[in-house]
């Protein structure tokens, strides 16, 4: 149960980040200069994102292992 409570911590972390940035990633679905048009700073919330979802699917993978798709 240990390496459950780590991943739930990376889990709640990373989503928790996502979901704040929600808005930011729904102006962002629209492009770059719609986003920026409603107020979104591009250069920022797009690494952003990035990083949190790369940790959200590293700490799952790091739980599950590989999986293999044929």
């Amino acid at each position: 149960w240990p390496q459950v409570a780590v991943l739930a911590a990376y889990l709640a972390a990373g989503l928790a980040f996502l979901v704040r940035g929600a808005r930011a990633l729904d102006a962002l679905a629209l492009g770059e200069d719609a986003a920026a048009a409603l107020g979104v700073a591009v250069e920022r919330a797009g690494p952003r994102v990035f990083l949190a979802a790369s940790l959200v699917a590293a700490a799952s993978v790091a739980a599950a292992g590989l999986v293999g798709f044929v």
